[in-house]
């Protein structure tokens, strides 16, 4: 009886932190969007609203589809610094105030070596972003650009 506690006992130990992780990576699987339109083009944004999502960002992808891209929301307004580590593909960065552009960076370079640049706002901003290289040339988006969120 003692093998078959110990051995249930240790193949328990390993399972569950896995069974955990498996039921952790669901249950946050499910990510908050919202539809915007800037310059008249509707855009699909991920929705980065805590300090986790923010750190992570669009990290490690592939590529993102068209008209898609990631909003950064601050919980109150202040300089923004980002940085291309992990990323696999150049961005436009548009740094938002009160839902108008107040800077961007246009095909940002995704870092190839570290140490890796990092890009700031230089001013006080509430949101951010991220959208494929050369989407704000294509449509047009400079600063003073209104963003319009779908209701």
């Amino acid at each position: 009886m003692k093998t078959n506690f110990k051995s249930f006992f240790i193949i328990s130990a390993l399972f569950l932190p896995s069974l955990f992780f498996v039921f952790c990576g669901q249950s946050q699987s499910a990510v908050k969007t919202k539809t915007v339109y800037i310059s008249g083009k509707e855009l699909t944004l991920e929705v980065a609203d805590n300090d986790v999502l923010r750190s992570k960002g669009l990290m490690f992808r592939e590529s993102l589809p068209d008209n898609v891209g990631m909003l950064f929301i601050f919980p109150q307004k202040r300089k923004a610094y980002f940085w291309m580590k992990n990323m696999k593909f150049n961005l436009d960065i548009i740094f938002l105030t009160k839902n108008k552009t107040v800077k961007i960076l246009k095909d940002v370079p995704y870092c190839a070596n570290e140490p890796c640049p990092i890009y700031s706002s230089d001013y006080l901003t509430d949101s951010v972003i991220e959208v494929n290289s050369g989407f704000c040339n294509k449509n047009n988006v400079t600063i003073g650009t209104e963003v319009r969120y779908k209701k």
